[in-house]
């Protein structure tokens, strides 16, 4: 699927945002696209209508098919105005503010620097299971984790001892702060194991949309159960000193795409004195991750995961569903930014909690 199919959609508008909405049928119009039923899609012939929710699908696949499950781009009626649509008096081309899909380059694997590609056949942890799916009572991922980490709780504040990290439906029951342990490509079992969640990338149906204040979101087309995963945090994995470099070039709009990994270890014995931390930064390579806004009062909660390497600082950064959450809701989760003194960047979460400034 190549990106001018993508934005075809978007650069074929009528002359104005007036316009367009003057011009949608009373009655719906068959499509060769297939979109749920509480959207619009706009493209060069037809545009398809419903009365419960007026939202515009901009692109259906931000993602360009490397996720298994599409991931759309969304307007609502009331902030077409917001997109800037404007049409050039030369050739009558229709463009707009840069969309979602076009700001950077999408990925679902981290991309690690050069200097930081570790060795990782020395590195790699394989579990001793012959089988497809992996036993608690023999897998060495879950032996490690309990060595580690003996008097670890699961959510419901029972012993974590011998249990993996997620249930049999996937769901991760570790509490937040702990290390988990996936399978690898180097373990015999498949990618069916219930050890191997984060690996297998996004599995429900996300959507970014535009904000009144925020900018883009993300929220779900569907119900979410508590533990389950949504998405992985991706980007470049770089060093401190190289991060520093990028925001001062970034100016203020980089600090919302870098992600700090060992912000959320609680073992800080596994990190070597005087190692440089690493960051993640999503601004020129990321997935949907990048477009998820910070919440003083957050739905989804962080995970470490350990998958190519035992290294805590190549961990993976995995979002879990902190509780169970609606169809239609954003998604958030809580950036932990430290306060500065001085005028910050204020928070627009909304939370009765809310801390007032990000950073």
């Amino acid at each position: 699927m190549s990106n001018h199919h993508m934005v075809s959609s978007f650069m074929t508008l009528s002359e104005d945002v007036a316009a367009l909405r003057s011009e949608l049928p009373a009655d719906p119009v068959n499509h060769e696209w297939q979109i749920d039923e509480c959207h619009f899609v706009i493209d060069s012939r037809h545009f398809k209508q419903n009365s419960l929710q007026k939202t515009f699908i901009l692109c259906d696949d931000i993602s360009f098919g490397l996720e298994s499950v599409p991931i759309m781009c969304v307007v609502d009626e009331n902030l077409l105005d917001t997109l800037h649509i404007v049409q050039s008096s030369s050739d009558g081309e229709i463009t707009g503010s840069s969309m979602p899909w076009e700001s950077f380059k999408y990925v679902t694997k981290p991309l690690l620097a050069q200097s930081l590609c570790p060795e990782t056949e020395s590195l790699q942890l394989r579990c001793a299971c012959t089988h497809s799916t992996c036993s608690p009572e023999t897998c060495d991922h879950v032996y490690l984790f309990d060595i580690d980490y003996d008097n670890a709780k699961d959510i419901y504040g029972k012993p974590m001892h011998g249990k993996f990290p997620y249930d049999e439906k996937g769901r991760i029951i570790l509490e937040e702060g702990y290390l988990v342990y996936e399978c690898n490509y180097s373990c015999s079992c498949s990618r069916s194991c219930q050890n191997r969640v984060l690996q297998n990338g996004v599995q429900v149906k996300l959507e970014v949309f535009k904000t009144e204040k925020k900018g883009w979101a993300v929220r779900t087309r569907e119900a979410i159960l508590h533990g389950t995963f949504v998405c992985e945090y991706i980007g470049e994995v770089i060093d401190e000193q190289e991060a520093n470099k990028r925001h001062n070039s970034y100016g203020g709009e980089g600090l919302g795409y870098f992600y700090d990994i060992d912000a959320h270890i609680n073992d800080m014995s596994r990190l070597i004195e005087g190692q440089v931390p690493y960051v993640i930064d999503a601004m020129n390579y990321g997935n949907v991750s990048r477009y998820i806004n910070h919440s003083c009062s957050p739905n989804l909660v962080n995970h470490q995961v350990l998958v190519e390497s035992m290294d805590s600082q190549l961990a993976h950064i995995g979002l879990y569903a902190s509780r169970d959450i609606d169809a239609g809701e954003e998604l958030t989760y809580g950036y932990r930014y430290k306060l500065l003194p001085g005028e910050g960047q204020p928070c627009h979460c909304g939370a009765s909690n809310c801390r007032v400034c990000l950073y």
